[in-house]
């Protein structure tokens, strides 16, 4: 079997979810003493968005295992490797043309949505245990709401810009 996931990018990605929440838990930690938790304010939950978006995400997951068995579709299965693929961008950056100069940029642009939804999936475990994160949330007012909310977000952000990495990045050499 060959290997897939790229040691840099998956030790990137942990150290981002550690931060997150790290971050979360310092949010969590410092909030003073006797500050008010705002009133719930009906309609700030979103959850009929979410509906559609869990349906959208659970037709994207069930056309993409129909993808990878039958072969088509193809842009529908995230990139693979991604790692090489990163690679491969920046050492096409030697010969500096428009459209790689271009490229690159796309690809850190995207690579900053993938780090920040990592990290902000992280935040969101240990500083919505204070209900002033969750109270108007999308998926509030409780916590497993809005985590559910958050994280279904944050999944569809990755898989879009994943899927826009595949389209963007150069297919790397063998």
């Amino acid at each position: 079997m060959r290997r897939t996931l790229s040691p840099v990018l998956c030790t990137v990605t942990a150290v981002a979810f550690v931060a997150g929440v790290g971050w979360g838990l310092w949010e969590f930690l410092t909030v003073a003493p006797g500050t008010p938790i705002k009133a719930h304010v009906p309609g700030t939950d979103a959850w009929g968005v979410h509906v559609v978006l869990t349906a959208a995400a659970a037709a994207w997951v069930a056309l993409g295992a129909r993808a990878k068995r039958t072969g088509t579709m193809p842009w529908l299965v995230p990139p693979n490797p991604v790692g090489r693929r990163f690679a491969a961008q920046w050492s096409a950056l030697a010969p500096l043309t428009p459209s790689t100069f271009l490229r690159g940029i796309a690809a850190a642009l995207l690579g900053f949505v993938l780090l920040y939804s990592v990290w902000r999936g992280g935040a969101q475990i240990t500083g919505a245990l204070d209900p002033r994160w969750t109270v108007n949330a999308w998926g509030g007012p409780g916590y497993l709401g809005a985590l559910y909310c958050h994280y279904l977000d944050l999944a569809l952000q990755i898989g879009v810009a994943m899927l826009l990495l595949r389209w963007i990045l150069p297919t790397p050499r063998r």
